[in-house]
């Protein structure tokens, strides 16, 4: 791997950090704070993220706002990116020089932003909307169309936000005719001019608000499971296999467990403890997971993965009339392996029971030795 390589990576790794967090609410680094200018009680994810449902064909006009918390101008670079995740099903966002053929291509921006000091929601959606509160859905996004200059899809723009100040740009995303139905994730980044150095490598920072966009249509949840590995150790049940996402909807697979105590006959299920794994429609992830040996006797057990869907239900704002119920399904489930493990504790006690009888054994029934007779020498 060349410099030029291992200098990428350290960026996007430093990055990712910055958009694997599971939690939908607005990012904050560095004095830069960047979330969905409009949000709905009825849905904790929207103070973070987008959430829409859209058919092709058809335009979302939305807002997302930028706000310097800091003494000094940030200037930055906003552009939108497809979503994508990690080896393991961790959520990030794409490159901005990376090939954007999903979300990242369907979003225009505003080249005028609005500049506000800090308003409350009621007061930025004015700002943001004038006088046309009164306006019907489609008259309202017509007017926005016309009213902004509009970047080309996927393209970047440059904003530059005072010290205390918040900016707002309106985002145009159209749905392309012909895509297909289901979900699709991108994001919008907000990336600091300002390069910092850890050594010889520059570091770029930056954060992103996720965009989920739903297809409505007849939803498929359908998963392949490929080179699965199995094994163990003294003290865990060991399991990896390869998820692919044969479905329409995003799914988060897991693992999971199930044992039955063949001495006492009680049968129990876990859940896996490592949960957050995302696999996107098409895409492929390698998941593991592990299990201590723990409980006490023999067991019988089935290691097996299964995988949910989950729907976020699309936000209202001044340009969208409804909103869907979120929706989430327990999914497929696929049966792995079987075998018996014995639990290290039962083992152990066991083996000293064991070799306690072995020695009583010994002890009670090996005939006795008779002691050797001494024999005089005569003189």
């Amino acid at each position: 791997m060349s410099f030029s390589q291992c200098a990428r990576f350290a960026i996007l790794t430093l990055a990712a950090f910055l958009f694997l967090a599971p939690s939908a609410k607005a990012i904050e680094s560095g004095g830069l704070i960047f979330f969905p200018t409009f949000d709905s009680s009825e849905n904790e994810y929207s103070s973070g993220w987008f959430l829409y449902e859209a058919k092709p064909g058809e335009t979302v006009i939305d807002f997302v706002t930028l706000g310097n918390t800091g003494d000094d101008t940030l200037s930055l670079t906003v552009y939108p990116v497809d979503a994508l995740t990690t080896d393991d099903g961790a959520f990030a966002l794409a490159n901005k020089s990376s090939k954007q053929t999903d979300v990242g291509s369907w979003v225009r921006l505003a080249k005028s932003s609005i500049q506000t000091p800090n308003h409350s929601s009621n007061e930025r959606r004015l700002l943001a909307l004038g006088d046309e509160e009164s306006a019907s859905v489609l008259e309202r996004q017509e007017l926005l169309k016309q009213t902004f200059d509009w970047t080309s899809n996927g393209e970047s723009l440059e904003v530059v936000i005072p010290p205390r100040g918040r900016t707002i740009i309106p985002l145009l995303t159209s749905v392309p005719h012909g895509t297909e139905i289901g979900d699709h994730a991108g994001g919008i980044v907000a990336q600091d001019q300002q390069q910092s150095k850890m050594g010889a490598v520059s570091v770029v920072k930056r954060v992103g608000v996720r965009m989920y966009i739903t297809i409505p249509g007849q939803k498929l949840e359908k998963f392949a499971v490929d080179e699965m590995i199995q094994d163990e150790d003294s003290l865990a049940l060991i399991a990896q296999a390869k998820i692919t996402n044969l479905g329409n909807v995003r799914l988060e697979p897991e693992f999971f467990l199930k044992r039955k105590n063949i001495i006492t006959g009680e049968e129990e299920t876990f859940e896996s403890a490592v949960s957050g794994a995302t696999v996107f429609p098409g895409k492929t992830i390698m998941l593991s997971d592990k299990w201590p040996k723990s409980g006490f006797g023999i067991y019988q057990y089935e290691v097996g993965v299964k995988a949910r869907s989950f729907r976020f239900m699309s936000v209202p704002n001044p340009l969208r009339s409804s909103a869907n119920k979120n929706d989430q399904t327990p999914g497929a489930s696929h049966l792995l392996y079987h075998g018996y493990y014995v639990s290290v504790n039962f083992a152990i006690i066991a083996g000293l029971v064991l070799l306690t009888m072995v020695f009583w054994i010994a002890v009670l029934f090996m005939p006795r030795m008779k002691p050797a007779k001494l024999h005089r020498r005569r003189h």
